[in-house]
């Protein structure tokens, strides 16, 4: 046999390992990145559709303004309704959808709201 002169330069065992492993690591993270971009388009959806269901549902409870209504934005189509919770007078159930324009839902929140009283005076004389 030839005996060797030189030392051969080559990789060893462990950095063959630790080469393979970054480049698991590196193609897991490209993978997830494409999984979220993918997904997108329908959490900015959810995403505005929780922002604007969440200002209706503050605004109406600030203003007491409980009528049912649809208001159309240009991607979302908000859905608010109004109805009695277990027959009490001073309580209602405030809905609040949202869906695409496929008519798909969205979300929906919903709350019991407690309406004051109205009160009137008698002036009897």
């Amino acid at each position: 046999m030839v005996a060797l002169n030189k030392r051969l330069s080559a990789f060893s065992l462990i950095e063959v390992l630790v080469a393979m492993i970054i480049v698991l690591i590196m193609t897991s993270f490209t993978t997830l990145t494409f999984i979220n971009l993918s997904g997108f388009d329908r959490n900015q959806k959810r995403l505005d559709a929780m922002f604007i269901v969440g200002s209706i549902l503050q605004e109406s409870k600030k203003n007491n303004s409980f009528l049912n209504e649809d208001i159309k934005t240009s991607s979302i189509v908000i859905q608010k309704t109004v109805e009695d919770y277990n027959n009490i007078s001073n309580l209602k159930l405030l809905k609040v959808s949202a869906y695409t324009l496929d008519n798909v839902k969205i979300l929906e929140q919903v709350e019991i709201i407690r309406i004051p009283e109205i009160r009137t005076v008698n002036n009897e004389n």
